[in-house]
């Protein structure tokens, strides 16, 4: 289980890098106060693609 990746500057800047993990198995939890804003435009608007990326 990788835990809040929308909050690393890495995945914000190539949220892409993770399908691979994804693919292979590795669950991923977006924050919940990620989406709603509390931790900041760039932590909610990853969570927001990642979720839309499945």
């Amino acid at each position: 289980m990788l835990a809040h990746p929308e909050r690393n500057g890495e995945v914000q800047a190539h949220p892409e890098r993770l399908k691979r993990l994804v693919a292979a198995g590795t669950l991923v939890q977006v924050t919940a106060a990620s989406l709603d804003g509390r931790l900041g435009r760039r932590a909610r608007t990853c969570g927001l693609e990642l979720i839309g990326c499945g």
